[in-house]
């Protein structure tokens, strides 16, 4: 089962696809990006661990790199963790991400199941989300094969890895019957993008000038991920909203993503107040492609988990929700807390004061005392979670 191959990447990126402007170089080509380097992250540059073995396989037609912790062994059947990594379904991999994943089966005594989706441009949405949706049933159905326990089974990603870790949830909680219970033990939720309707809540606007993802990152990855690489002259009336003039909210859907969930602790940072979009006739016209398409998966809990209505919500498994200070995703998440806390579900939120986006990634590779303390705390919440369920 755990036997060691090799096999390359089918995940080839678009060179130049975010500006070194934005991202510099070295910073790209950690995230799995391709550009002038002598390092080629689009192979299986894994890193290696004494007390990790690491697998390559293939579930239901999708690349998977699997963590088997030496720990693991003493305890079956085991608990397991899908991991689905981050970079705003344009950039990452399993080699980017080993370092921290791997820790994460060190730390866990969890194996961990990281999949290599496809990514936006070559692999518009949904085929990202396709891929990490068939892992997850594949590996939930053949579980015990993997001397895991069925019912220890944890779903968690960063950004737009916390994006697939919940939408992926709220799709198998619409094929339960009413009182059948959700298939996933947890999700573990670390500043996920969880909607593309509201680019002017309060972490947008606090955070113009982040030290890592700006909003136009946000506005740029959105609009690759929907296929429209090309179309970035678009970004400032995406952050404005204007892609939602003319929205019809039938289904009450902007209500569940709406400011008015974000604890006022949390507008305390000076912020400016939101933009109202106005649009020329001939800047209506030219939009109108990308507005309708946006409008279109605003409802779509596959691309935005929080659409999903409260009924859908109250089938979700057990969660928590990390989110960081100086993030523009920061309010997503604390939306989604706060909404799961009023439904009375079982859920707990780390905000991270010192934090900013992309912070998980230092894990395991700089030594940052803060930061291994709230990651240990993490652990230790799944942990009691994984115990129980």
């Amino acid at each position: 089962m755990f036997e060691k191959y090799h096999v390359p990447s089918r995940n080839k990126r678009k060179k130049g696809l975010i500006p070194e402007k934005m991202i510099g170089g070295g910073v790209s080509v950690w995230l799995g990006g391709r550009y002038s380097t002598p390092y080629k992250l689009t192979d299986y540059n894994l890193a290696k661990s004494s007390d990790v073995m690491t697998t390559i396989a293939v579930f239901d037609g999708v690349e998977v790199a699997i963590y088997h912790p030496k720990e693991f062994a003493e305890n079956r059947p085991g608990s397991a963790m899908i991991y689905f990594h981050g970079g705003g379904f344009t950039i990452g991999s399993i080699a980017s991400y080993a370092s921290l994943t791997m820790k994460i089966a060190e730390k866990t005594g969890m194996l961990v199941i990281v999949p290599e989706y496809r990514l936006a441009p070559d692999h518009p949405f949904p085929a990202g989300f396709d891929d990490c949706l068939r892992v997850t049933k594949y590996f939930i159905e053949r579980a015990r094969e993997f001397d895991v326990d069925p019912n220890k089974i944890v779903l968690s990603g960063d950004s737009a890895g916390g994006n697939m870790a919940a939408g992926i949830s709220v799709e198998l909680a619409k094929q339960l019957d009413t009182n059948q219970k959700h298939p996933v033990c947890m999700m573990n939720l670390i500043y996920p993008s969880l909607q593309k309707a509201n680019f002017q809540l309060p972490s947008f606007l606090q955070n113009r000038n982040p030290p890592t993802l700006p909003p136009e990152l946000v506005g740029r990855f959105s609009l690759t991920y929907l296929g429209f690489e090309n179309e970035t002259s678009f970004i400032p009336l995406i952050l404005k909203n204007a892609h939602m003039i003319g929205f019809d909210d039938k289904g009450g859907v902007l209500q569940g993503m709406s400011e008015k969930w974000i604890p006022q602790k949390y507008k305390e940072r000076t912020y400016s107040k939101p933009e109202i979009a106005q649009l020329t006739d001939e800047e209506k016209k030219s939009f109108s492609a990308v507005s309708s398409k946006l409008q279109s998966v605003v409802s779509d809990t596959r691309m935005g988990p929080l659409a999903a209505s409260d009924s859908l919500l109250r089938k979700l498994p057990i969660a928590n929700v990390m989110t960081c200070e100086y993030d523009v995703l920061r309010d997503d998440g604390i939306i989604f807390y706060e909404r799961m806390k009023a439904l009375g579900k079982r859920v707990t939120h780390q905000n991270w004061e010192f934090g900013a986006h992309g912070l998980i990634n230092m894990y395991g590779i700089a030594e940052y005392y803060q930061l291994e303390r709230e990651m240990n705390y993490m652990f230790e919440l799944i942990s009691k979670v994984v115990e129980q369920c």
